[in-house]
This record gives C-alpha cells, sequence and structure tokens, in this order.
C-alpha cells in the first residue's frame, strides 16, 4: 500500500516519532491478538444521528486550520453549533449565549486544530489522544495519536496491574495450581462485538463480584477460597473487561499514570484548584493543552472568556458536553457567572451522572453542584518522555485478547478512514 501525503509528511517532518512509536507498536498493541474489524451496529457516532455525538460531523471541517483572530474564531466556527441540547442527543434546549463586542477570548488554537472525533464511549481516550496531539502540533487530518492508542496504554497499564496482584495471590498460596482461574479468566475477557451491551453498572464494586462470581462459579473450593477476599485483583480485572470491549470504557483507569508511562513525549498531572487567570494563562500556552471531566464525560478545554471592562460573565470553551470533543460548550465557569438568558440551559440530570440542576437553572459550569472546581488534567509537552524502556515484561497469553476495532470510526473526516488511516501508519512503520 502507498503511503499517503499525510504519512509522508510524517515521515518528512518528524522522522524523530519512528523510533518511538514503533516502539510504542511492540510494547502497546503486540500484546493483543491480531485485530479484526467489524461493522458496529451500536453507538456510533460516526452514523448513528440520533446520539450526541453525531454532533461533532458539524464541525469537523469548520474548526480545523483556523488562523483568525479569536472574536471571529468563536462568531463563524464556534457559536453557529454551541447551542445546548438535551443530554445525549441533538435536540437542542434553546439558543447558546453570545456575548457582546466587550467579551475577551482566549483560545488554545493547536487543540481546536487537533481535537478528535469522539466515536465510541472512549471519552477519556479521545480527549487525551487529542491533548497530545494539540501539544506536539499535530492536526486532526493526520493525527500521530489516535483514541485507541490510549485505550491501549490503559489497557497495559491495568494488565499490569492484574499481574501485580496474581502474582502476590500465587506467592500467598504457593501450593495451589492456579492454571484452571487462569482458563477462566481468558475465557470471562475474550469479549466478541456482540458484548457491546447496553448493561451499564453505576458501582464498579457491584460488577467486579458479579466478575468474580460469573469467573469461579466452576473452579475448586480452594481457588474460590484463595480469591475471595483479593478485590484490588477482581476491581482491575474488572476496568481491563471494559477495555476489551469494542466498545471501550476509558474512564475507570488512572489516566494520568498511563500517559506519563506511555512513551509519547508528554507529562500529565490532576490540577484540582486553579483561577480563571490560571486558565487563561495555560490555553495560551501551545505546550500545554487541557481535558475537564465533567459530568460522566471528559472533554478538551479549547478557551474560555470574559468581559474585559468588568470580568464578570466568565465562560469556558469545552467539548460537547453531552457526548463528543467537538468544541461547542460553551459553559458558565461559576454559577455567578450565568447570563441572564441561558439559565434553563443544560438543565436535568447530565448524562445519568446525578448531578442535578440548582435553584438558579444551571447544572453543568467549571464548578459542580457543591461548588468544587471540576478536576483538570494538564497534557504537557515533555521531549524526556519520548519513547518507553525496552524489555519490558510480556503480557502472558492467557491475560491478551483478540482486538475488536470499529469499521466505521472517523480519524480524520470521513467515516471508516481509521481502519485506512491504521493500515497506512504500519506501512509508515514498515510493520507491514
Amino acid at each position: 500500500m502507498a503511503v499517503t501525503q499525510h504519512m509522508q509528511f510524517f515521515r518528512r517532518e518528524h522522522a524523530e516519532w519512528e523510533k518511538p512509536m514503533r516502539n510504542f507498536y511492540d510494547h502497546f498493541l503486540a500484546t493483543n491478538r491480531d485485530p479484526v474489524w467489524y461493522d458496529s451496529d451500536f453507538s456510533c457516532n460516526s452514523w448513528d444521528t440520533e446520539r450526541s455525538g453525531y454532533h461533532q460531523h458539524e464541525q469537523l471541517d469548520a474548526a480545523q486550520h483556523l488562523t483568525a483572530d479569536e472574536n471571529t474564531v468563536m462568531c463563524d466556527h464556534i457559536f453557529p453549533f454551541a447551542d445546548p441540547c438535551i443530554p445525549g442527543t441533538v435536540e437542542s434546549t434553546g439558543k447558546v449565549w453570545i456575548p457582546n463586542e466587550e467579551q475577551e477570548y482566549t483560545l488554545s488554537y493547536p487543540t481546536l486544530n487537533g481535537w478528535l472525533f469522539q466515536n465510541h464511549f472512549d471519552c477519556a481516550a479521545a480527549s487525551l489522544a487529542g491533548a497530545i496531539n494539540a501539544v506536539h502540533g499535530f492536526q486532526r487530518g493526520w493525527p500521530l495519536v489516535v483514541a485507541r492508542d490510549i485505550a491501549a496504554v490503559l489497557k497495559r497499564q491495568e494488565q499490569d496491574n492484574v499481574m501485580l496482584h496474581y502474582n502476590r495471590l500465587k506467592e500467598k498460596n504457593p501450593t495451589i495450581d492456579f492454571s484452571s482461574l487462569e482458563s477462566a479468566l481468558s475465557t470471562a475477557l475474550d469479549i466478541t462485538p456482540k458484548d457491546c451491551d447496553v448493561r451499564v453498572l453505576t458501582h464498579l464494586d457491584t460488577d467486579w463480584r458479579w466478575l468474580r462470581d460469573q469467573t469461579c462459579k466452576h473452579l475448586s473450593t480452594e481457588i474460590k477460597q484463595a480469591v475471595n477476599g483479593r478485590s484490588v485483583l477482581w476491581a482491575s480485572l474488572n476496568r481491563l473487561r471494559w477495555l476489551y470491549k469494542p466498545q471501550a470504557r476509558t474512564t475507570y483507569s488512572d489516566w494520568v499514570e498511563a500517559i506519563n508511562s506511555s512513551g509519547l513525549g508528554v507529562s500529565a498531572k490532576h490540577i484540582h484548584s486553579y483561577t480563571f487567570d490560571d486558565l487563561r494563562r495555560w490555553l495560551d500556552d501551545d505546550n500545554i493543552a487541557l481535558t475537564v471531566r465533567l459530568p460522566s464525560h471528559a472533554a478538551l478545554v479549547f478557551g474560555c472568556g470574559a468581559n474585559k471592562r468588568n470580568s464578570k460573565n466568565k465562560h469556558v470553551l469545552v467539548g460537547r458536553p453531552s457526548g463528543g470533543q467537538s468544541p461547542c460548550g460553551w459553559i458558565p465557569w461559576s454559577f455567578a457567572d450565568v447570563a441572564k438568558n441561558e439559565k434553563d440551559f443544560w438543565e436535568g440530570d447530565l448524562m445519568g451522572s446525578g448531578e442535578k440542576s440548582v435553584t438558579n437553572g444551571t447544572a453543568l459550569t467549571m464548578h459542580d453542584i457543591r461548588g468544587d472546581q471540576r478536576v483538570l488534567i494538564m497534557i504537557k509537552k515533555d521531549n524526556s518522555k519520548l519513547g518507553i524502556p525496552q524489555g519490558l515484561p510480556q503480557v502472558p497469553a492467557w491475560l491478551a485478547n483478540k482486538q475488536h476495532r470499529c469499521s466505521n470510526c472517523i480519524a480524520g473526516f470521513d467515516q471508516g478512514d481509521e481502519q485506512q488511516r491504521e493500515a497506512e501508519r504500519r506501512v509508515w512503520l514498515g510493520l507491514d
């Protein structure tokens, strides 16, 4: 297969990434069996017109290669697509609040040019991949990192956690033969596309107990007693099972630890306390990108704005709050910054999170209903972290799983182009 213009650009302009990316493949992607591409019939934003994430299509071209001044970008490329909607849908609940000419904006242009389409439930992976591309200056039409890559990093993190706790289990019970447990776990983790069920459990402790009971029901009493109190092992296995699903859930794992060990040339950290001026300063730094934890969602932070005369009506531009990553969530900084005609927006139960609106009518701001700030994850360019150590332990066969990849997913602009782009990238790296 010929390498396209995008990959030729990478080879010419970013040659330093070829060796680290091949190392990335060897460590994070080769731990799983050969991928199987399938046609998703469940919750793929690339074609499901009823889902909130389908709204991202409207901005795939609009928010690309932006160079205009901040006011023009907001008025021409953001506000026309920023009407709030009923959570999880494309049904509008009103018109976006558009400030007057006294509003002063700060935008992260690398993030606006580098955000990635969120295809499934992998909001954490999609937002983190977009952030990594932003700090390296990679644009959405030719991203080096996609959501599936981040999901692979999270998988390896959980696989390592499982092995840590499993080895401790064996050390504590040296006389027990656990081979039947390994076989049962291999079966439990062998997820197929038909396992894309809508069963959503709100408490992981309930789910890992279910996984433990299902896995061990035909095993010996000796093994059942040995694993019964190993909650950390089963919690890790449960998180891994969610990552093995074709509709991977990437929310439950430790994002910061995973990104810091990814070898993708970035560092990550949680930010729990920050001012509006802090946010504005970070957004103005091309070496920094931000993601925010919203109710039942993770999204990129693209910009912010406030009245330049009195600093009132402070707002923040985030990825689509009800599902997706496109820059269309224009939300207040705090309840005090809610504009008069937006008080009823985003009202109600946001994405099933249980976060209800309060007396002033707006549930979604950069502060939760208790007044606490929403947690940010800061991704910062750090070339000292480009490349991972060689010779790390391999994942045992019983813990690996077959990769099921949706053939509809969008990597750049078109439905299904992630499959083509993956093949091109493997050719570029000399893997095929």
